[in-house]
Parts: C-alpha cells; structure tokens; sequence
C-alpha cells in the first residue's frame, strides 16, 4: 500500500471526522490496491448508520462487518499503538473509540491520533492525572470523555472546566466522582462545554444546592441526555433545573434513586422539561400510586418510550393508571419489577407482551 497516499487520506478523515465522504473515497482507493475486505467494512460500518437499525438491512450490514472485523480485525487493529489495541472500537470503518490509562493518553495520545481519527476516550486510572489530562492538546480532538470511576475531585473538575481543548466535546461523563457546588459553579460556566449534548453526574453525591448551580449553565439548553443516578436531587432539585433559564429538551433523562417521591414526579410530569422525552428512568425514588397517576396524567409524556419504575410501590393500582393513560400510546418498554405488582401482571402483558419487565 503506498504510504503517502494512504498518509493523504488518512489526513482528510481525520481532519474531517463527521464526513463520510473521505472514508468512502478511501474506500474506494483500498480496493484499487486489492484491499477489498477493508474497503467493504467501511462501506458496510457507514451504511448502518443510514438505515433504520430495526430494519433487515441493518442486520445484514451488521452481521457482514462482524465478520469481516473477525476475519480481519487483528490486522486492522495492528496499525495502533499496542496499549490501544485491547479497548477500541470501530465506528463508521475506522477506529473512533479507545479505552486507556490517563497516563498512556497524555504521553502517547499524538501517536495514536496519528493512525486514527479517535473521537471518542474511556479514561482508566487517572486518580490524580485528571489536571493533567485537561492540559493535554490531543484532547482537542476529542467529542466523547469518560471519566466514570477515576475520583474527579472538585479541583479536576475546574481543571476541566477551563481546559482550552474540550471545544469540541459533547459527551461528559464524570460518574463516580465527588463533586460539590464549586465542581458544578465551574462546571456551568465554563466557556469551552458550549457544544455538551449528553452529560453524565451520576453517583458523585450531589445535592440539590448543588444542581441549582447547574441550572445557571448557558450550554444546559443544547442538552438531550442527563444522567443524575444515586444522587440526592429531591423535590428541590427538580425544581432548582425548572427554574433554569436555559431549560433543555431532553430526550434521554435518568435520574434513578434521588428520592424524589410523588411530589417531585408530580413537578416533573407537568414540566417542559420532559416533552421531548423518549426515555426516562425513575427507579428507587419512594413514588407510589400517586406519582403513577401523575406520569399516567400527562400529556408531556406522549412521545415517551421508555419508563423505568423499578423498585417503586406502585402497586397495581399505579399499574391501573399507567394501563389506562390516553398519553402513554408510544411506550414501547416498561419496567415495573419490585412495584409490589399482583393482580395487574396479566394486562400489563397483554398489552406490552415482552417488553413489559415485571
């Protein structure tokens, strides 16, 4: 294979990540120079994303490149650095995601972006690297940063906050973390997150003094996913993020175990905030019948479809109200397991047949 046209392309796709054009004109040079099997899975990787992924030409795209990746990929994957070879992913014919050390990223990230055009990081062990990490200019690069798990204090989240090399960043998540007021102040002003689509503050201990200080966030109205999991948001969160003058539209909204009862379900289904909502998670909050009536009620929900109840005491008298919503007509799944559900078993799966959990 000719390295300075192979180089070329290379750096078109990854100066222009978003476009498919590059990869397909590559695509097409790869089979001029006998490479047919690589040239097809990038076809085939780049299609998928075309089509419906329920239809029956998704699967037969996604079958033929699950084989071509096992028949091929070790090859493939051998044009990595070696420490990124175990944890990638590829995406759309090339390899786009990467799981590694703090450490290997902030030494060897240029290498690695040399060789493929990596948009999206899952950052291991990087207890005490995070500063570090923010200061790093390969992060530039980067849509996508997980940092699940790695202990962002309140002083990483700052660091990140102000990193000049997240502009182009739409997915965060910082899970697992212990965050405060200060992490989330620096958090929602940070003049670099503009482009944030989907943010994830699960598990990081979190208070509802604390989110009103996300409320304040001008990149709050470009979101569609929030994740707040095992948190303690409470009524008071709720209404700390309604009282934002940038509310969002969120699509995907998760905010299992935060307790916020049927008071907080009440505010919530009656919000802006959830008209757009396609999937929302409401395990482990302390909602009983009541709160089932409250979602059951409304009207906000009507392009909902997916609702997560799990662990909560609806009973079937919940589960009435639910069965007989006029707004819930596009659910597709719903999970009521541990909600003290009996007699009600039958009509829920009659109506949802399997994709009803109880």
């Amino acid at each position: 294979m000719p390295t300075t046209h192979h180089e070329g392309f290379l750096h078109d796709i990854r100066e222009n990540p978003d476009d498919d054009t590059p990869r397909l004109v590559y695509a097409d040079w790869l089979d001029e120079q006998g490479q047919a099997p690589r040239a097809e899975f990038i076809r085939a990787q780049i299609h998928m994303t075309r089509v419906s992924s329920g239809s029956r030409r998704y699967a037969a795209l996604r079958r033929r490149a699950l084989q071509l990746l096992a028949e091929h990929g070790e090859a493939w994957r051998g044009e990595l650095p070696k420490w990124a070879r175990r944890r990638c992913e590829f995406r759309r014919g090339f390899v786009s995601h990467v799981g590694c050390t703090a450490l290997q990223f902030i030494k060897q990230g240029e290498q690695l972006l040399r060789v493929a055009p990596v948009q999206s990081l899952r950052i291991r062990r990087g207890e005490g690297c995070i500063r570090k990490l923010a200061e790093t200019p390969h992060l530039s690069r980067i849509d996508a940063l997980d940092l699940y798990g790695n202990g962002v204090n309140s002083q990483d989240a700052e660091a990140l906050a102000a990193s000049p090399h997240l502009h182009r960043l739409t997915s965060l998540r910082l899970g697992y973390s212990s965050l405060d007021a200060e992490s989330m102040r620096a958090l929602a002003r940070s003049p670099v997150l503009t482009n944030l689509t989907s943010l994830d503050v699960s598990m990081c201990y979190l208070r509802s003094a604390d989110f009103a200080q996300l409320a304040f966030a001008p990149w709050l109205v470009r979101l569609t996913a929030l994740k707040l999991d095992r948190n303690y948001l409470q009524t008071e969160g709720i209404r700390a993020l309604l009282a934002s003058a940038y509310l969002p539209r969120l699509t995907l909204f998760s905010l299992a175990s935060n307790t916020i009862r049927d008071d907080g379900v009440a505010i919530l289904a009656g919000s802006p905030l959830v008209e757009q909502a396609l999937t929302l998670n409401l395990g482990y909050n302390g909602i009983t019948a009541t709160g089932a009536r409250s979602l059951a009620a409304s009207p906000r929900l009507a392009r909902l479809r997916q609702l997560d109840l799990m662990g909560n005491r609806i009973g079937d008298t919940g589960a009435h109200a639910l069965l007989a919503s006029p707004h819930l007509t596009a659910l597709r799944r719903l999970d009521v397991r541990n909600c003290y559900i009996a007699s009600t078993e039958d009509a829920l799966r009659q109506r949802f047949s399997s994709r009803v959990k109880i």
